[in-house]
């Protein structure tokens, strides 16, 4: 099965890189040495995500503290918007379901009491305390629980 399966890599590669007018091998399928992949080799798997962040993101070479601090901050900020966007939704959908719907008060909870508002609220809470969390262990690097 492995003779059969380096045979077809060979006629592949022959496809592939040969000259039209030329027969020969361009490339040596023996001497290609192929990359481990990353889940080849779990023991691997930081370096290949390490590596592609450095590629990605060049600048959290040069303090990345800084830059992962900065991130989980405008984690924050976009969570915080995110609440605030869906508590005033509901209090402009109050305010106008009270002019328009007759008896909307007695038929629907009030804003602030609102099933969505107040799992809103709760997962900014949570997003609150991992960040501060988060952030307290990146300033200090020697902390241990021990």
């Amino acid at each position: 099965l492995h003779a059969s399966h380096d045979a077809n890599i060979h006629q592949a590669l022959q496809r592939e890189f040969v000259a039209s007018s030329d027969t020969t091998l361009l490339v040596n399928p023996d001497k290609v040495a192929w990359p481990i992949l990353p889940w080849q080799e779990p023991t691997q798997i930081w370096q290949h995500q390490k590596a592609i962040l450095l590629d990605e993101f060049p600048s959290i070479t040069n303090g990345a503290v800084s830059w992962c601090t900065d991130l989980l901050h405008k984690l924050m900020a976009l969570e915080q918007d995110y609440s605030k966007r869906i508590r005033v939704c509901k209090h402009r959908d109050e305010t106008r379901g009270k002019t328009v719907i007759p008896g909307y008060e007695q038929s629907h909870a009030k804003a602030d009491d609102d099933v969505v508002v107040l799992q809103a609220a709760k997962d900014l809470a949570d997003v609150q305390a991992k960040v501060q969390a988060i952030t307290q262990r990146l300033s200090n690097p020697n902390y241990s629980k021990l």
